[in-house]
């Protein structure tokens, strides 16, 4: 989710010089980005309260986009991640239900999520 949020708060505040992304080096991390933003620019100021305390309630900004991503994600995972045999130890273990043996055979042997997918109770899982 912070992937998604990271992308969405820039365009949800001023996009001035008053805004900026500040992308550091930690030795403890790897690395640390932060948005620095004017005191002068009370309105970016006042956007950026608003979008926390939103992340306080719910951590996602952007529910479409965010199911996009997780879904572009999967997508990638079950195609260039698991080969048949892989997939299907997957729907064996995630209790697949199959429309046809047509969708059964795109999931398995093209590697087709969307008809895995619609097998699936969670199909989100994958990536956990």
């Amino acid at each position: 989710m912070l992937d998604v949020d990271a992308q969405d708060i820039p365009g949800c505040l001023d996009g001035d010089s008053s805004v900026q992304i500040i992308r550091e080096n930690h030795w403890a991390v790897g690395w640390v980005e932060w948005i620095a933003i004017h005191s002068s620019n009370t309105a970016a100021l006042e956007k950026a309260r608003e979008l926390c305390n939103r992340a306080n309630d719910y951590p996602v900004l952007d529910e479409d986009d965010f199911s996009r991503r997780e879904d572009e994600e999967c997508d990638q995972t079950w195609s260039k991640c698991f080969d048949a045999s892989d997939r299907i130890d997957y729907l064996r273990r995630h209790s697949y239900t199959a429309g046809s043996l047509t969708d059964l055979l795109q999931a398995i042997r093209v590697g087709s999520w969307y008809h895995a997918a619609n097998m699936l109770h969670c199909p989100s899982d994958l990536l956990a």
